[in-house]
């Protein structure tokens, strides 16, 4: 068993905004991978990301290789 674990993210400096992207991999076998993903938005007001604040989200995922 294996896990990984990405955080991909960006941040506005002019406009205070920020959005992260964190996900989880784990390979329960060799031909199995699950996954936990989500996008979460926020900043000041007048941002960018914080007109998308309410679309944040997160998914699961099961891949298996044939």
């Amino acid at each position: 068993e294996e896990f990984k674990l990405r955080l991909a993210g960006n941040y506005l400096v002019e406009a205070r905004g920020w959005a992260a992207a964190p996900a989880l991999f784990w390979y329960p076998s060799d031909n199995l991978v699950i996954s936990l993903k989500g996008q979460i938005f926020g900043g000041e007001k007048d941002s960018l990301f914080k007109a998308w604040e309410d679309n944040s989200n997160i998914s699961l995922g099961i891949k298996m290789i044939f």
